[in-house]
């Protein structure tokens, strides 16, 4: 079983909470994969999982949040520095950044996170790296589907909803994909 650390940055008032909605994406995406996981409000509550706690853990996921992960406040700060201490104490612990989780990785480890000139929103063509292809599997992620010989096929979509984003490749980081708009994804 694997056991995931979820860091909870926010609210979703339309869907229930992020622990909830997370464990269904992940039930989803691989049925026959059993796993843990374990939420820790990280705005409210300020509560991380201990270093005797991250070493029980596979993965570390940053859920996304309406907040800005450059704004200069308490929780936020206090996120970017947990991160970069795990990644220092606990290398070989994985990080899943989702939205302003990826942008907060980013920024604790030398990266920086800046508002854009425009939003990305909705379904989003991602142009992938070699690297990119190799780990999803695929040439493309992109948003369409297609009609041959009367039968639908398919193809990934993703989703976006941020106008803040990493302008450049933090030190040490591999890019898997990049859109017009955010080069960094």
């Amino acid at each position: 079983m694997s056991r995931i650390a979820l860091l909870v940055t926010g609210a979703l008032p339309a869907f229930g909470d992020y622990h909830v909605v997370f464990a269904a994406f992940l039930r989803a995406a691989a049925p026959a994969h059993d796993f843990e996981l374990v939420p820790y409000d990280v705005v409210h509550k300020m509560e991380y999982p201990t270093d005797d706690q991250l070493r029980t853990f596979d993965a570390l996921m940053y859920t996304g949040s309406a907040s800005n992960a450059f704004d200069d406040i308490e929780w936020i700060n206090t996120l970017v520095a947990f991160t970069a201490r795990v990644v220092h104490d606990h290398p070989t612990l994985k990080l899943i950044g989702i939205c302003f989780g990826h942008q907060i990785i980013a920024r604790a480890l030398g990266g920086s996170c800046v508002r854009n000139d425009r939003w990305e929103i909705g379904p989003t063509s991602l142009d992938l790296t070699p690297l990119g292809k190799s780990l999803f599997s695929v040439d493309t992620l992109v948003r369409s589907s297609f009609t041959y010989s009367a039968c639908l096929i398919p193809h990934q979509t993703i989703q976006q909803m941020h106008r803040d984003h990493v302008p450049t490749l933090p030190p040490s980081f591999d890019l898997l994909a990049s859109t017009p708009t955010s080069p960094v994804q």
